[in-house]
């Protein structure tokens, strides 16, 4: 969803426990332990920056995001819609890519 809070209030009026936003200051909330969480939403809204979390009836646990803008495999120069963090993972699995598919090129000449 692309308002984290919003999804939070929908979720709520449906009588699911949600819990408050959150998000990692670092960038990549999956590399980040319960301390490094800071309260709300990402500051700048960043896509894929701000999550919350409630459990379902069976007692799963789930996580969601906030996404302002869909991540394609590619970010542009300039575009500053995700995290440096996501954007420089992004960028090096690019240029691997790019890597992986010239040295496949070189091996079939």
């Amino acid at each position: 969803m692309s308002d984290i809070e919003a999804a939070c209030d929908d979720l709520r009026r449906r009588g699911i426990t949600v819990g408050e936003p959150f998000h990692d200051p670092g960038g990549i909330f999956h590399h980040a332990s319960v301390q490094d969480l800071a309260a709300g939403p990402n500051p700048q809204r960043k896509s894929y920056a701000s999550y919350a979390s409630f459990s379902d009836p069976d007692g799963n646990g789930w996580v969601f995001q906030e996404i302002t803008a869909r991540l394609t495999g590619h970010i542009e120069d300039g575009d500053e819609s995700f995290t440096p963090e996501l954007t420089d993972v992004v960028r090096r699995a690019e240029a691997a890519a790019r890597a992986s598919a010239g040295a496949g090129d070189r091996a079939a000449a």
